[in-house]
């Protein structure tokens, strides 16, 4: 893959801001151009006039916008059909909210809960990735550290499925792959798929995300290598702290330079 050939976007990540407007004037401050927003706490249905100020907000200011899906409290891979209809429906009311947004991506998680099947996740998926593509969305799944998506063979049947895509997590990559020295591996085989990424260096034990702190630390990360040579072209700093966020970006930046000497 010719690095110089795909544009590459650095993405602010919400999880660090509570509120809408601090999200958009921390990621201007910033010169970010692109935002993923984190949905998992946010109402799909808000006022028409606040609708208006993000949107007119993001076409001023020429802010390309993903979002990440809810996951908390839901699971559309759950045993319980009850239960997994009403996930569907959660995620379908989010995908419809994030069309109006103009969003790019969205980012789903699937398979975390004891309780989830294999066979319900991918036909929930199936559903879920045709809605999304009717709304001019790709639906990107996430790997994780725990659940469906840590199985290689789970992730790779999914992605089979032609309106699906992969959000590739490099902190989740890091942490599996230190029990599970195919991970990686495997993954190689499915960055054709891969248009939407995490970047951090790894997830601690309590779920917090730890930055790169080093161009030295990126060009040492085997999962950056992999993802350097896949088309993804969608960078998000998915830190909970705004100044690793600040600090890690410059680096990232630093990386890409770097690899276009080679």
């Amino acid at each position: 893959v010719c690095q110089k050939a795909i544009m590459k976007t650095l993405a602010f990540s919400s999880l660090s801001c509570k509120y809408l407007d601090d999200i958009l004037s921390l990621a201007k401050e910033n010169y970010y151009k692109a935002i993923e927003w984190d949905l998992n706490f946010i109402p799909p249905t808000i006022s028409k006039k606040r609708l208006d100020y993000i949107t007119d907000y993001i076409h001023n200011e020429s802010i390309q916008i993903s979002v990440h899906l809810p996951y908390s409290y839901i699971e559309i891979a759950h045993s319980d059909l009850e239960f997994q209809e009403y996930s569907v429906s959660v995620i379908k009311e989010y995908l419809k909210f994030a069309s109006k947004l103009g969003s790019i991506h969205a980012i789903i998680h699937v398979g975390a809960c004891e309780n989830s099947n294999d066979t319900i996740a991918l036909e929930s998926l199936e559903e879920l990735s045709r809605m999304a593509f009717n709304c001019g969305i790709k639906l990107c799944l996430e790997n994780s550290i725990y659940g469906l998506t840590e199985n290689g063979a789970f992730l790779r049947e999914a992605l089979r499925i032609s309106n699906l895509f992969l959000c590739l997590d490099t902190g989740h990559c890091n942490v599996v792959s230190q029990n599970n020295t195919s991970y990686l591996q495997m993954l190689q085989t499915l960055m054709n798929k891969c248009v939407h990424s995490h970047i951090y260096k790894t997830e601690d034990e309590k779920y917090n995300h730890i930055p790169f702190n080093s161009l030295d630390e990126l060009i040492d990360s085997k999962v950056m290598s992999i993802l350097l040579k896949s088309n993804c072209n969608w960078f998000t700093m998915e830190l909970d702290n705004y100044i690793n966020q600040v600090s890690q970006k410059t680096i990232v930046e630093d990386f890409f330079i770097y690899n276009q000497k080679l």
